[in-house]
């Protein structure tokens, strides 16, 4: 795909805006949210899916990641940009690793 640093940039601060957003929530809030919860967007004129997904890691320990797809390869492939926050009672929220992505298949 080729690279368009002006979506790059509009994707980047939409993760940065949502997971700003999120990071207000407390543990008990984000227990509350959907798995997943998508919307299609037009970012930087390219149609995109949006997403906001919620893992349980351990009980108490939840992550949030904030994910942008966008079709590639005539829609038979996607690239994906994505920031996340683990929650765990009693601690701020902090942000996800790209281990804590990766292995959780974000």
């Amino acid at each position: 795909m080729k690279s368009d640093p002006a979506f790059e940039v509009e994707v980047k601060r939409l993760l940065q805006e949502r997971v700003a957003s999120l990071r207000r929530l407390t543990p008990a809030e984000v227990a509350t949210r959907p798995e997943a919860n998508g919307e299609k967007r037009i970012i930087g004129g390219y149609k995109c899916t949006f997403t906001v997904l919620h893992q349980l890691l351990k009980p108490n320990r939840h992550l949030v990641t904030v994910q942008v797809a966008r079709p590639t390869r005539l829609g038979m492939a996607s690239s994906h940009w994505e920031q996340g926050l683990v929650f765990v009672e009693g601690d701020e929220p902090r942000d996800a690793t790209e281990e804590e992505l990766r292995d959780t298949g974000g």
